[in-house]
């Protein structure tokens, strides 16, 4: 396509023609890949479990937080003498405390399940933001408490 360009005159330009079969098939194509993205991003995911670790001069500790958001979770705690010994004798309760706001639930036993590991079931994380885990282990080694972060997502 020729076309004048003002204060050109005598020139010519060439230009390349707006092509309007790419307008039709490109503004809905991108309109699509928008939308997709923006659910992605914003779909609720399934949750994943999430395992902390600590210890004290007596006990290695695991924790594994099943579902770390608002609502209930069932937590495992697997503790090992350091001398990597399961000590399935040992009585574990777990608390979780949302230490800013105040909030903390009472004290949830853990049942033993064998090689160490004991499961506190429903935890009570009632509201999104930073949480401590409470871990309170007796053993016949001693007792031992630890604790350890949690961000819980809504």
């Amino acid at each position: 396509m020729t076309v004048q360009e003002p204060g050109h005159e005598g020139d010519t330009v060439r230009r390349r023609g707006f092509r309007r079969p790419m307008l039709f098939v490109g503004v809905p194509v991108g309109v699509v890949v928008v939308v997709v993205a923006l659910v992605c991003a914003v779909w609720p995911s399934s949750s994943r479990g999430l395992v902390l670790h600590t210890g004290t001069a007596r006990h290695s500790v695991s924790v594994a937080v099943a579902d770390p958001r608002v609502g209930t979770s069932d937590i495992e705690v697997t503790v090992h003498s350091r001398a990597g010994a399961s000590l399935d004798d040992a009585q574990v309760q777990v608390r979780a405390d949302q230490v800013l706001m105040g909030h903390g639930g009472a004290p949830v036993s853990a049942a033993p399940v064998g090689s160490g590991r004991f499961l506190a079931e429903a935890v009570p994380l009632m509201m999104t933001g930073q949480w401590e885990i409470r871990v309170s282990i007796q053993a016949e080694e001693g007792a031992d408490n630890v604790t350890l972060p949690l961000w819980v997502a809504g």
